[in-house]
């Protein structure tokens, strides 16, 4: 918190904190909050601002520039030592304990790499928070099919199952923050013992378990993805495993919420299939991992749940809804009891979630409804939630047993 009150003996008091954690190209980052400071004078030109930027300089300083920048002063978060994950942990920390040294009323991070594109985003982000009176603005990104795959059928099912109102993108690396979940943010603990969580996703799962109020809001751009789609998957996995476990007295008691408020208007998902779609490919990784990973598998699922996947055909469309969504939560159940140590466990399921997302590819491509699909695999992850929850450590007196036993759902 040093660095924090430090930089706030220099502000005094800033009404809206932008935060801009440390990305990959420092000119990017610098386009970014000259764009976000155009963004506070268009949108908000009678609040006062700061904005924090990483990937620039040693520690935490006092920047002043041309005109905006001068009426808005970026305080540069320097370069982290360590891991991306490890580094964007420690910038969400400043950032949101700046936010709360300076009695911001409300924070808005910034994908570093959005450039131009953040001058409307603080606008669509801050506008929920500061005038709606919600916690979370999270983004809500407009895409094809087999664009941001990872949140449509893993993160959303799951932590909409879990927590009951869940935003489509957790870990969209755009969102805004009210004051009180900037507080909790400040204190929150972001290493889970096995390394930091993907921080966006730990934003999110914190604000949806805790009772804060979120909402979304449409933004016009998807980020580029910053890892491919079997780490990311691997990320993801690990990170919402994890936070399952911290907010186990919570989820297994909580039921489904209804749709949360979307600020703007969605563009629904393109229909049909694209001659880019990775399908044939996301197969062909599934094929060649089964015969390393068969024998993992067979130690975490249920019997019933390693035959179907090791029978599985040479295509994808055996992984139905109903199957992935046992396949996650048996995952979950295997992370909690901690049958493997390390990263076995998310590296496991990453596989799988290749043919699960080629299934859906292929799915596509007969011209079906791309957000009714996601909305049916979103209701198997709530049939198969009691069935997890009935066997979780500490949720039941029922002696445990390895996978789900005699669990069905409507689909098998």
């Amino acid at each position: 918190m040093g660095e924090a009150r430090q930089a706030a003996d220099y502000l005094r008091r800033a009404n809206i904190v932008v935060g801009i954690p440390g990305g990959r190209d420092a000119g990017a980052v610098r386009a970014t909050r000259h764009a976000a400071a155009h963004g506070l004078w268009r949108y908000f030109p009678h609040e006062t601002a700061a904005i924090a930027a990483g990937g620039a300089d040693t520690g935490l300083s006092h920047a002043g520039g041309e005109s905006l920048e001068r009426r808005y002063p970026c305080l540069h978060m320097g370069t982290r030592a360590g891991s991306a994950d490890i580094a964007r942990s420690r910038d969400f920390r400043l950032i949101f304990e700046l936010a709360e040294a300076v009695h911001a009323r409300a924070v808005v991070i910034l994908d570093p790499e959005s450039g131009i594109a953040a001058t409307e985003n603080v606008e669509a982000l801050l506008r929920p928070v500061l005038l709606g009176s919600y916690d979370l603005a999270a983004p809500r990104y407009p895409g094809g099919p087999c664009e941001g795959l990872i949140p449509a059928l893993f993160l959303y099912p799951l932590g909409r199952a879990l927590y009951g109102a869940f935003p489509r993108n957790p870990a969209g690396p755009d969102f805004g923050a009210s004051a009180r979940l900037a507080r909790r943010l400040a204190a929150f603990e972001w290493d889970t013992g096995a390394g930091p969580v993907w921080p966006e996703i730990a934003a999110s799962t914190a604000a949806a378990a805790e009772g804060f109020r979120v909402a979304e809001t449409c933004l016009e751009r998807r980020p580029a993805p910053r890892y491919g789609a079997r780490e990311a998957m691997e990320r993801a996995a690990a990170a919402s495993f994890a936070l399952m476990a911290r907010y186990e007295s919570v989820w297994p008691r909580r039921t489904s919420g209804d749709a949360m408020e979307v600020f703007g208007q969605p563009e629904p998902a393109a229909r049909g299939g694209s001659e880019d779609a990775p399908a044939g490919r996301w197969e062909e990784a599934f094929r060649t991992a089964r015969e390393e990973m068969g024998p993992v598998w067979a130690e975490i699922l249920d019997p019933e749940t390693a035959a179907r996947v090791r029978g599985g055909g040479s295509g994808a469309m055996w992984m139905t809804d109903g199957l992935w969504a046992r396949l996650v939560f048996e995952f979950a159940l295997a992370h909690r009891q901690r049958a493997f140590t390390g990263s076995w466990i998310p590296a496991a399921i990453a596989p799988l979630y290749l043919a699960r997302a080629a299934a859906f590819a292929r799915a596509c491509e007969a011209d079906s409804d791309v957000e009714e699909r996601i909305e049916r695999g979103r209701a198997m992850f709530e049939a198969v939630k009691p069935g997890a929850a009935a066997r979780w450590p500490g949720c039941t007196a029922a002696p445990m047993r390895r996978g789900f036993g005699g669990m069905q759902t409507t689909e098998d």
